[in-house]
């Protein structure tokens, strides 16, 4: 009875968004892809690992323990799963060595088909992206599933089917590992055996030793900049985020690297940078960068190696609300790399990271553009400060890492 009530509101679901999905379609977005994750792919079935997250964010806080069962169990296979197709996409780039695939529709008829298919030995799921379906179907298959880097979404129990629903699918999980106490603490609401719930830490404080490779245009691009000026980088900027600049740019002596979030925003910024007569220049366009003040470096890819070679690092995203689950871009890189990361106030799940900075005196977080100013311009003019607070943020990520390799430990154990 459960499992063609879940189907059914999975058809309802589907015929209420298909309008929407044959417009995109017909407007070839590629974020079209339902055959794909209706079709089963030819996949090997001698899966060991499968490891999923709902998109970029979630894989990227898995790639040290992708890392860590490469180098660890190089015997041991592994398959790749997104919901979102920029996660698919970010995937199949970053782990070429490995299956990656659309996670299937949760029509049980259809997950059914992929488990036995894949027939994995152990399936991760990384943070929040719980599928009744799937969960069922895997528990059904005596397949251990583990929950990592977990967050609890906001669950009332007072909502009886929300609760009943998200019970069920808690305790079908043989281990679910917390980033923290307090998320440890919303899952015992629900999980039977408190025992199977463990804070392990954050994931994503996790990054593989290595080091950073600097593109050669980015190389290029610093040798060209000013030897006498600081080099600050305004990583994932969205359309609007860049007059919180305007003060700074105007007043500040420094080499501004503006890097958009999205690359097709990066000529509405320019125009608005020259409305308030800053001098600023498109990497696109290939132009000299003599008396230019803003360098719009609008192509992905290199947003790591801009930080690297940057004395300040200023994360977007955090400067403009734009609704709840999209708030924020990733604090821990810069830090990661000895960078005073500066930020604003919407944040959404690097809210704690924040408060952890700001504690360790390794960044900062601003309101307006006068708080911006006032940040930026004690870092520029004092060397010591700007180094401090950079090992500061650096110490942050160091002292927290291992929650990747804890996991693990757990997982073989429990195999």
């Amino acid at each position: 009875m459960k499992l063609k009530f879940t189907d059914l509101l999975y058809f309802l679901g589907l015929l209420f968004l298909l309008p929407w999905m044959l417009l995109r379609a017909l407007g070839n977005k590629p974020s079209f892809y339902l055959m794909k994750r209706a079709i089963c792919e030819d996949i090997d079935s001698e899966i060991f690992f499968w490891i999923h997250g709902a998109s970029v964010g979630e894989l990227n806080a898995a790639t040290y323990l992708i890392e860590k069962i490469e180098n660890d169990y190089p015997d041991k296979k592994i398959l790749i799963s997104s919901f979102s197709t920029s996660g698919y996409s970010y995937a199949k780039q970053k782990f070429k060595n490995h299956k990656t695939i659309l996670l299937p529709l949760d029509f049980s008829f259809i997950t059914r088909k992929y488990i036995e298919k894949i027939q994995p030995k152990a399936v991760m799921i990384i943070e929040p992206d719980l599928w009744p379906n799937l969960i069922r179907i895997l528990n059904q298959e005596n397949i251990p599933i583990f929950l990592l880097n977990a967050r609890s979404p906001n669950i009332s129990i007072k909502n009886k089917f929300q609760s009943l629903l998200y019970g069920e699918m808690i305790n079908k999980f043989e281990y679910i590992f917390t980033q923290d106490e307090v998320e440890r603490n919303k899952f015992l609401k629900f999980k039977q055996n408190e025992n199977f719930v463990i804070t392990t830490g954050n994931m994503k404080f996790d990054f593989p030793d290595q080091e950073v490779l600097i593109s050669q245009e980015v190389l290029d691009l610093k040798l060209r900049a000013s030897k006498n000026k600081k080099i600050i980088c305004c990583g994932s900027f969205h359309a609007g985020e860049e007059y919180l600049l305007i003060n700074a740019l105007k007043n500040i002596d420094a080499f501004f690297i503006l890097v958009p979030r999205y690359p097709k925003e990066s000529e509405i910024i320019l125009k608005n940078l020259e409305a308030n007569n800053i001098n600023a220049s498109l990497m696109s366009r290939n132009e000299t960068l003599s008396d230019v003040k803003v360098f719009i470096y609008d192509k992905m890819g290199d947003l790591i190696s801009l930080y690297g070679i940057s004395d300040i690092a200023v994360v977007g995203g955090s400067f403009l609300y734009r609704g709840v689950g999209r708030e924020g871009h990733n604090l821990m890189e810069p830090a990661n790399l000895s960078k005073p990361v500066i930020f604003g106030p919407y944040l959404g799940m690097f809210e704690q990271f924040a408060i952890q900075l700001i504690h360790q005196r390794g960044g900062f977080k601003v309101s307006s553009a006068e708080e911006f100013y006032d940040a930026l311009s004690n870092l520029i003019i004092d060397d010591q400060l700007l180094e401090l607070t950079g090992k500061n943020a650096q110490k942050l990520i160091e002292t927290n890492r291992g929650a990747t390799q804890n996991n693990l430990s757990y997982i073989m154990n429990a195999l």
